[in-house]
């Protein structure tokens, strides 16, 4: 799409700011498990295939594998993220900010974000939403 003009996220989670200020550590603890399960993936797809295996008796490992292996490649590392790592976001839109903007070939701690980055996001939320409502 960006070839055309329209600049999407690869991924988005969509919550509503009702959620956001009611359960704003839920949604930092989905957050985390998120990025969590993603960089696994990357590091270890076969691990990943398997758990496929597991709940679709159809499935074919090898056929599963390289479709892992082509999302990854061209969905999930993609220049942006290995520039500015798991759900960063460079447009200037209104995202919240990653749990760990480390580059997925690189564990730097001097690049990463704290978790607590997280939270001041659900937080803002949650008093927006607030306002809002008040």
């Amino acid at each position: 799409m960006a070839d055309h003009g329209v600049n999407l996220y690869g991924n988005a989670i969509v919550v509503s700011s009702k959620f956001a200020a009611e359960r704003p550590e839920a949604l930092k603890g989905f957050l985390h498990a998120l990025v969590r399960g993603l960089k696994e993936t990357v590091k270890d797809p076969g691990h990943a295939v398997e758990s496929v295996l597991k709940r679709n008796e159809g499935a074919k490992k090898e056929i599963e594998l390289e479709r892992l292996r082509i999302a990854i490649r061209d969905n999930i590392l993609t220049e942006e993220v290995r520039n500015n790592g798991y759900g960063a976001s460079t447009s200037g839109a209104s995202a919240p900010p990653s749990i760990s903007s480390a580059s997925p070939t690189s564990s730097s701690p001097s690049r990463r974000r704290p978790i607590s980055s997280i939270r001041r996001f659900c937080l803002r939320r949650a008093n927006a939403a607030r306002t809002d409502a008040g």
